[in-house]
């Protein structure tokens, strides 16, 4: 098994982005991870959760908030 959190960012052939994260589960770890994908003002079209009480494997599926113009992380694009 492995020991280190991983997290990959990936686009998908449909045009969406996909966030994998792979660590030790905890509890309330899907609300926080949520609440910082909201807070850099993106949506989560589709999210799932795998665990088998020790480690934890998400996957969501995120596009920007066009609705309300937070689309933006804040960091600069090149």
């Amino acid at each position: 098994m492995q020991d280190d959190d991983v997290v990959t960012i990936n686009l998908t052939s449909a045009g969406k982005t996909e966030l994998v994260v792979s660590c030790p589960d905890k509890s309330g770890l899907g609300l926080r991870l949520a609440r910082i994908i909201f807070d850099f003002g993106l949506l989560i079209d589709k999210g799932d959760f795998s665990t088998d009480g020790k480690w934890c494997f998400v996957v969501f599926h995120v596009s920007p908030d066009v609705h309300t113009g937070n689309g933006s992380s804040g960091f600069a694009s090149s």
